[in-house]
């Protein structure tokens, strides 16, 4: 068993595909522990963790928040966008 830290630097996890880099959203590239199985239907598109903020709007959507109520909600400065 190891930590990810560890699995990241591992030689045999890398050469077999287990430790893959995203693109994150800050411009910079991310290590990240990759699928351990492929399926012949076709894999999930692997992507990095949102920015702070970055899906608010979304989520709140997605409970049932109106578009209105999450403006309010921004113009207050309750919630941010890409804090």
């Amino acid at each position: 068993m190891q930590f990810t830290e560890e699995i990241l630097e591992n030689k045999q996890a890398i050469d077999n595909g287990y430790v893959i880099e995203l693109n994150h959203g800050t411009g910079s590239k991310v290590k990240s522990s990759g699928p351990v199985f492929n399926v012949s239907t076709g894999n999930a598109k692997l992507t990095s963790a949102p920015l702070l903020g970055e899906n608010t709007s979304e989520v709140l959507h997605s409970i049932g928040y109106k578009a209105e109520e999450v403006k309010a909600l921004l113009s207050k400065g309750i919630i941010g966008k890409n804090l």
